[in-house]
């Protein structure tokens, strides 16, 4: 972490000397030049930043956050598959979920069963939404104690605080929550984001435990061992994981 300051005046802004997007570590390069515009590139694995001198003391790190937003969201790329719709997965009989393929089966019946080899029945007459509540209902029941395990394996190598009840919820936004008597809920479309996103969530929820708010006290909790929320918190922003990715075959 360096200052950028300028001599006639006290004003700075702190500028991070490298700068670590999707998992891979940039280099930060910063200089002023007397042209009106400014901008930002990736060059040999440094990011390199030229604002314009003409920017007003107060605007430029305003301005430097701006570019590295823009930049963090032309890096970022999604490491899953595809998202589908369920209408889709359905004419193709075949997806992801939690890095594990299923195969659909249309049938005639009004049921929706998971076999033992991954096939899931679906009646055919179902319209798209209730195919997807029902494989929502379906992977909750499947994943739910798998998901419990893992939030209490990382409850106890981090904070270790006491936990209430534990459920899965498909909601379309809200990746988790977390009660006034310790309850939490996570999402079951995290199954299909990176490890890191989930991680990012489990701590934000156990963070809860101790701070009810999102007061600074809060994100200095998560910090501790979610150092890269905020980066973490763009990217989930940027690819929110569905319910379903498409399986590809190469």
């Amino acid at each position: 972490m360096w200052l950028v300051k300028n001599k006639t005046s006290s004003t700075a802004f702190k500028v991070p000397s490298s700068i670590n997007i999707g998992g891979k570590d940039f280099s930060v390069k910063l200089s002023f030049h007397k042209k009106r515009s400014s901008s930002v590139r990736e060059l040999q694995g440094a990011l390199v930043f030229r604002l314009s001198s003409f920017l007003p003391l107060a605007k430029r790190e305003e301005h430097f956050n701006y570019l590295l937003d823009k930049m963090q969201k032309k890096l970022l790329k999604a490491p899953m598959k595809k998202i589908v719709s369920v209408e889709e997965l359905v004419k193709k009989g075949t997806f992801l979920f939690a890095k594990e393929q299923y195969f659909v089966e249309l049938t005639s019946k009004k049921r929706a069963k998971l076999r033992t080899d991954n096939v899931i029945e679906l009646f055919e007459g179902y319209e798209s939404e209730i195919h997807e509540k029902l494989l929502a209902k379906i992977f909750i029941k499947k994943y739910e104690a798998r998901m419990k395990a893992y939030l209490d394996t990382v409850n106890a190598q981090s904070y270790a605080f006491p936990v209430g009840k534990f459920h899965l919820a498909c909601l379309r936004s809200k990746w988790g929550h977390c009660t006034s008597t310790n309850d939490i809920m996570l999402n079951l479309k995290l199954l299909n984001a990176p490890k890191e996103i989930l991680d990012y969530v489990i701590y934000h929820e156990l963070a809860h435990i101790k701070h009810k708010n999102h007061s600074p006290r809060f994100w200095k909790e998560v910090e501790r061992f979610c150092p890269r929320h905020k980066e973490v918190r763009k990217y989930l922003k940027l690819f929110p994981p569905s319910l379903v990715c498409e399986f590809d075959e190469k």
